[in-house]
């Protein structure tokens, strides 16, 4: 009977080790971080090509150093970074850890404030995708773990495709396209 309690009591330990790392009070409220970002006047996305390996998870600032950047201020770009941001469900999370951060998402307001979302790249389609939004302004930064559905590293993909333009970066430089479609 020992051996059966033991696991259970190890199990119980590290629920409760994991909830102890919930958001603090102050962090950010996500579904309004969201509203806000229909009012962005720039949107920039890093995005770390999925080929690109490193010996240890990227923080944010080596994230951007390694990304590809791509920028627009024009409000269809924008507006379209946002619906993805509202499809994929940001959730506020009660798990902190730490991040292979391979996707940024920054938009700017007119005032100069700045919303964050970083996210680990979705290999393999794990879900949900862990990540961080972060609001700064007026001298503060608030930060929360999100979640995000499976489909967001996708759909910024294809966001740049369509709206970023050539990206800029030194893995843009290093990365070599692949074909899409079948070989003819």
């Amino acid at each position: 009977m020992s051996r059966l309690r033991a696991p259970r009591h190890a199990f119980a330990a590290a629920s409760i080790a994991l909830a102890s790392l919930a958001a603090p009070a102050h962090a950010v409220d996500v579904p309004s971080l969201i509203g806000q970002a229909d009012d962005a006047a720039l949107v920039t996305v890093y995005l770390v090509p999925s080929m690109m390996i490193y010996r240890s998870g990227l923080d944010e600032a080596h994230m951007q150093q390694q990304a590809c950047r791509y920028a627009t201020s024009g409000p269809a770009g924008i507006r379209a970074v946002v619906k993805l941001l509202k499809a994929a469900n940001l959730a506020a999370s009660a798990i902190y850890q730490s991040l292979d951060l391979r996707e940024g998402v920054y938009l700017t307001m007119a005032d100069g404030s700045q919303s964050t979302f970083v996210f680990q790249d979705n290999h393999g389609g794990r879900t949900p995708v862990l990540g961080v939004a972060g609001t700064s302004g007026g001298g503060s930064f608030q930060t929360t773990a999100v979640i995000a559905n499976q489909n967001l590293s996708e759909d910024l993909r294809a966001w740049a495709v369509q709206f970023g333009g050539v990206g800029s970066g030194s893995a843009c430089e290093r990365a070599v396209p692949l074909p899409l479609g079948p070989p003819k």
